[in-house]
């Protein structure tokens, strides 16, 4: 059985956005048959706390990673939507991970690194488990780095894929 802080079901998913400008937007939950996977990263492990703290009906605020400074680490979690159900209401989900270097090599490759098996909800959001700690360590390329998420739906047989980047600097420069 996989540990209960990620075990949560989620109705909605706020992702904030950080930059020069910050603002929030909502993930709407998809109709079954129409599975997505969302990579969400973020400096802070908060937002998985958060997502296992509150009830599913709260929306989460999960502040997005735009650059990690070496030595940093990203928080990684990989959030799924458009599940099929099994007549038990159980759902059975397995995310591979691939994370690239800003050269285009594959850094590594995690093949089902995280898993949902359990209850879940219809239109909701599950967070497989578990979340993934990441970290750039001195001498690793600076540049975009690219992680690709692939969830297989063990139930209805489909796979989709998600992705997101983001910058390692040597230094993050305020201002």
């Amino acid at each position: 059985m996989y540990p209960v802080t990620y075990s949560r079901i989620r109705a909605t998913v706020l992702i904030m956005l950080v930059g020069a400008v910050r603002f929030a937007f909502a993930i709407n939950p998809a109709e079954p048959g129409n599975l997505q996977v969302h990579v969400a990263v973020s400096p802070s492990p908060d937002y998985v706390k958060k997502w296992t703290a509150t009830p599913p009906s709260s929306p989460v605020t999960i502040q997005r990673l735009r650059e990690l400074e070496v030595g940093r680490v990203a928080y990684v979690a990989f959030i799924v939507t458009g599940y099929t159900l099994t007549k038990k209401a159980e759902t059975d989900l397995e995310v591979d991970c691939k994370i690239f270097n800003p050269d285009g090599s594959l850094l590594f490759e995690l093949p089902k690194y995280a898993k949902w098996h359990a209850p879940a909800s219809t239109r909701a959001f599950v967070m497989a488990n578990p979340a993934l700690d990441l970290k750039i360590d001195p001498g690793d390329q600076l540049g975009r780095y690219r992680i690709v998420a692939v969830v297989h739906d063990r139930v209805s047989g489909q796979e989709a894929s998600g992705e997101y980047s983001f910058e390692v600097k040597e230094r993050l420069t305020t201002g």
